[in-house]
């Protein structure tokens, strides 16, 4: 099963790139680094002017490593790491988080619905958005956004926010 569907005769032909992801890091990750053609579409595309959107493990995936899966390796567009959500001094829930939590952005404060077990930690906070208890929501980069909530399962708050963006 291919996690990510691209004719890589012609690469990625988009101007929105969604990477998606339920699961694992390294499985994630070598789904993606075991085809070259997929790699180099969605690299190409990550450098480019045009969007792309990184849901849960697709965000984690923007990374360069998680501690989930030692050794596998992000794509590496923004520095910085996943790790178990229990290891965040600020958080003090349950793993998974499973539910509705807040995030602001451009003065819009709006819950989201969250299910992981892995945290986005990017080198630079600069570029994150977090949860009231501390926890990364979302990073931006340019025109490549990670999304740590799942937009697809937030009702009215995912499409507002789909709706910013695009």
């Amino acid at each position: 099963t291919n996690i990510v569907s691209i004719d890589t005769s012609k690469g990625v032909n988009t101007d929105i790139l969604v990477i998606p992801g339920v699961g694992s890091f390294g499985y994630g990750s070598s789904q993606i680094h075991s085809n070259h053609s997929v790699l180099t579409s969605i690299n190409d595309h990550l450098s480019s002017s045009k969007l792309a959107i990184g849901i849960c493990l697709g965000a984690q995936l923007l990374l360069e490593s998680s501690e989930e899966s030692p050794g596998s390796r992000g794509l590496s567009f923004i520095k910085g790491t996943s790790r178990i959500l229990s290891s965040a001094s600020t958080y003090s829930g349950k793993v998974p988080r499973i539910g509705w939590n807040c995030v602001e952005y451009n003065s819009i404060r709006d819950y989201f619905y969250f299910v992981h077990s892995y945290h986005m930690i990017p080198d630079n906070p600069d570029v994150a958005l977090t949860t009231p208890d501390g926890i990364v929501a979302a990073f931006r980069s340019n025109t490549v956004w990670g999304l740590q909530f799942h937009p697809e399962k937030s009702s009215s708050s995912g499409f507002k926010f789909f709706s910013h963006i695009l």
